[in-house]
């Protein structure tokens, strides 16, 4: 008997995590940028694409934004903008004013770099009160291995991006 293939979140909960808001944001986010091809020569072109896809399906966008005085991440996104979220993307609250429903993501591109680089500031950028997940974009699969078995309290995902013909 045939079965029918599981959709990533049904494959997610079947190696038993747990599914959360961040996680399903995560997902969705992952799935939006991943359907997108891109033409670009550099990064920053890349990030003005990324940009306005974002906004376009109706997220909440600042880039460049410092976690640390020496870390700074491409994006921080939250899909259901309200004033809460707002704040806390601004830099403007705390943690204790998030609304569980609403996480904030992270999103760092890569179209160069070595892994083990990548990995160490995926690493800092999760000891951000300010990131409740993150999502790596890259046009590099080997990339993916930065954020593979990064086990913490906080998710992270890696999405493949192409690039237009």
């Amino acid at each position: 008997q045939l079965r029918r293939p599981q959709s990533p979140l049904q494959r997610m909960r079947g190696r038993n995590q747990t599914v959360t808001p961040t996680t399903e944001a995560l997902r969705a986010l992952a799935s939006l940028l991943g359907a997108h091809r891109y033409a670009y020569t550099a990064e920053a072109e890349l990030q003005a694409t990324i940009d306005h896809v974002l906004r376009r399906d109706a997220y909440t966008v600042r880039r460049e934004v410092s976690l640390t005085p020496s870390d700074r991440i491409d994006f921080l996104v939250c899909r259901w903008p309200n004033l809460t979220a707002k704040q806390r993307i601004e830099g403007r609250g705390g943690r204790e004013d998030a609304a569980e429903s609403t996480p904030i993501l992270g999103v760092e591109t890569k179209v160069a770099g070595n892994v083990a680089a990548i990995r160490r500031q995926v690493l800092r950028y999760l000891e951000s009160d300010r990131v409740d997940g993150l999502l790596l974009l890259s046009n590099k699969f080997t990339h993916a291995a930065a954020v593979k078995a990064l086990g913490g309290a906080k998710p992270v995902m890696f999405c493949c991006i192409a690039r237009a013909a």
